[in-house]
């Protein structure tokens, strides 16, 4: 059900600002008391709720900085590898990409 449909406002609260209205050890109970304390506060900061489109938007890009994580994970991994075995490999991804390229044809490792 689309509650903003039926003319409720609907938003979201900031409750990080709000986190010493928690006490002691973190339980469910807790955190709905002091959500409840944090919702009656005058000074309750709120923030507007995302369309689809705009959650859509955020999944993508978070993709994205995953994706260009792993990468530069794998290309340091391999640089270290090569390395080991005594191969002088550029860093960053555009030159490691070159230099894939012109080795290509030379085999395994040298020793």
């Amino acid at each position: 059900m689309n509650v903003g449909a039926i003319g409720l406002d609907i938003a979201k609260t900031v409750f990080q600002v709000h986190a010493e209205d928690a006490e002691g050890n973190k339980t469910d109970a807790r955190d709905a008391a002091a959500i409840c304390v944090a919702a009656r506060r005058p000074d309750m900061r709120s923030v507007a709720i995302k369309s689809e489109a705009q959650q859509a938007l955020r999944a993508l890009e978070r993709s994205r900085d995953l994706l260009i994580k792993q990468r530069t994970q794998l290309m340091n991994g391999l640089w270290a590898m090569l390395a080991e075995f005594g191969v002088v490999a550029a860093q960053g991804a555009p030159r490691q990409r070159r230099g894939a390229s012109k080795d290509a044809g030379h085999g395994g490792p040298r020793h």
